[in-house]
């Protein structure tokens, strides 16, 4: 493998699955970004990293996100898949 590769693995089914993930950006982005990245909630953490969170129905959408980050101009600290048990205590 000579390139860096991201593989997503999403539960199959017929329908979509939302998966939950967290980006970590350099820099304090407005929270009036949050539509431009279609309804992701958008905070700032105490390092002054912007976090942008929220559900990711495919790859096709995650890549679009990672895209914006790119357009922007934006350092991209981290991305965290997080896991839905996690999320509902279970």
């Amino acid at each position: 493998m000579g390139k860096s590769e991201i593989t997503v693995r999403l539960e199959s089914g017929n329908d979509p699955v939302n998966v939950t993930y967290e980006f970590i950006v350099q820099g304090d982005l407005d929270i009036h970004w949050s539509q431009w990245f279609g309804g992701l909630a958008v905070t700032h953490n105490a390092q002054g990293e912007t976090v942008i969170c929220g559900p990711i129905k495919d790859q096709a959408e995650l890549y679009g996100v990672i895209n914006r980050f790119r357009d922007l101009g934006l350092v991209l600290v981290s991305i965290r898949r997080i896991d839905q048990d996690k999320q509902t205590g279970v």
